[in-house]
């Protein structure tokens, strides 16, 4: 396998805009938004493409305009070119389609003509041999499953779906890590790491690439000299920052409700990033990393979204797959909920990849759309849907995911 990998700053300084957690441009940043790009070769023809970036989210024309050129010029499929956002809130919101703070168009002209040059950078270098390792290690005590039925007495019913810590829901808490390592000196050229955690751990009104930008300091250049980050499904899952009940009206509320979250603090991206990179470093140290063989392959997959009122949603489900050796990556254009993680299929390690390649909002399981709350209803209005997903969507995609994969898996 050859590579070539680059990360250059997106430089968004002359664009006005307003990030959904309320900061714009002339506020305080945590850590610069940037742009990685990896192309991967084999016999000096590029293969497959990864393209991830400290932005909240992808929109379709991105996608399919960087797509269209790739294909132009380089005769790459557009199952074989793949776009990861980090889903930070410190990020301008680029998609004119989804009402999050105040949608501009010049920052989805910008990105796009912006990401296509890194890209056309990092085409120009010289391809490195790498040799592709696979490992994992497990990350507690930084994010915490978001949805939890309690009281409350704004509106009827008064015992509902709300937004607060779950020790018991469902959560995922392995760091994949695929160490790419060149052949000659056996350093470490690009590491891709996938966590599962919301980027909502900086205050309000500071942009910036939250917890995965001081990951990326923390690993560049020190453990390698590149950096891709991959969202996993994190759709109800968010950093394990609780409030400390001290007056005796948190305490009354606490007994009534149970733990709520705190408002996030200056420390805590910088405190969380630490702790999954320990992890991870100690994980490259331990040398329990398995050699990828195996050729590679990939499918892509549009999937009808059905709705509660039997419409159909406006926007599709886009399914990747690639196989890498015995490592299968799922990459999923929305906000998955924790409930539609995949396990190993096939003897395939897989690694759930949200937020990529667009973004059709939020995709609930069964017991999420039973369970309501703000995922499953109040954040349809800024995604453009009108109804509810249909229960019978859970079953429809998943059934055509592990489908999709075994026919990929037996294609030769």
């Amino acid at each position: 396998m050859q590579i070539k990998t680059l990360s250059k700053n997106l430089n968004f300084k002359n664009i006005p805009f307003v990030t959904l957690n309320k900061g714009n441009n002339d506020s305080k940043v945590s850590k610069i938004l940037k742009c990685s790009t990896l192309i991967i070769c084999e016999s000096n023809l590029i293969k497959q493409v990864i393209i991830s970036a400290d932005i909240i989210w992808f929109t379709e024309t991105i996608v399919e305009e960087i797509r269209k050129k790739i294909n132009t010029l380089y005769k790459i499929s557009e199952e074989n070119i793949v776009f990861c956002a980090s889903h930070t809130h410190g990020s301008p919101n680029p998609h004119t389609k989804i009402n999050y703070g105040k949608n501009k168009k010049r920052i989805e002209e910008y990105l796009l003509n912006r990401i296509f040059k890194i890209f056309i950078k990092t085409y120009n270098l010289d391809a490195i041999t790498v040799l592709p390792f696979y490992s994992s290690v497990l990350c507690q005590d930084v994010s915490i499953n978001r949805r939890k039925k309690a009281i409350q007495f704004k509106s009827f019913p008064f015992y509902q779906m709300q937004s607060l810590p779950n020790q018991k829901g469902k959560n995922d808490i392995e760091i994949n890590i695929i160490n790419l390592i060149n052949k000659h000196s056996k350093e470490s050229e690009c590491v891709i790491i996938k966590h599962t955690c919301h980027p909502v751990s900086n205050p309000d009104n500071i942009i910036g690439a939250d917890y995965p930008g001081y990951i990326r300091t923390n690993l560049v250049p020190k453990i390698s000299k590149n950096f891709i980050f991959m969202q996993g499904f994190c759709g109800d899952i968010r950093p394990k920052i609780i409030n400390k009940d001290s007056a005796i009206k948190d305490k009354v509320i606490n007994i009534l409700v149970g733990n709520r979250f705190r408002k996030a603090q200056h420390q805590d991206s910088k405190y969380i990033a630490s702790s999954i990179s320990k992890k991870i470093i100690q994980s490259l140290s331990h040398n329990k990393f398995q050699q990828l063989n195996g050729t590679i392959k990939s499918s892509i997959n549009i999937i009808d979204l059905p709705l509660e009122d039997i419409s159909i949603s406006p926007r599709k489900l886009e399914s990747v797959i690639w196989i890498w050796g015995h490592i299968c990556f799922i990459y999923l254009n929305a906000e998955v909920l924790s409930g539609f993680m995949f396990k190993d299929i096939n003897n395939l390690r897989i690694i759930n990849v949200g937020y990529s390649n667009g973004m059709i909002g939020y995709l609930p399981t069964k017991q999420d759309i039973l369970d309501g709350g703000y995922e499953v209803d109040k954040s349809r209005n800024a995604f453009g849907l009108k109804s509810r997903v249909s229960l019978t969507a859970e079953m429809k995609i998943k059934s055509s995911v592990i489908n999709q994969i075994k026919k990929l898996y037996l294609k030769y």
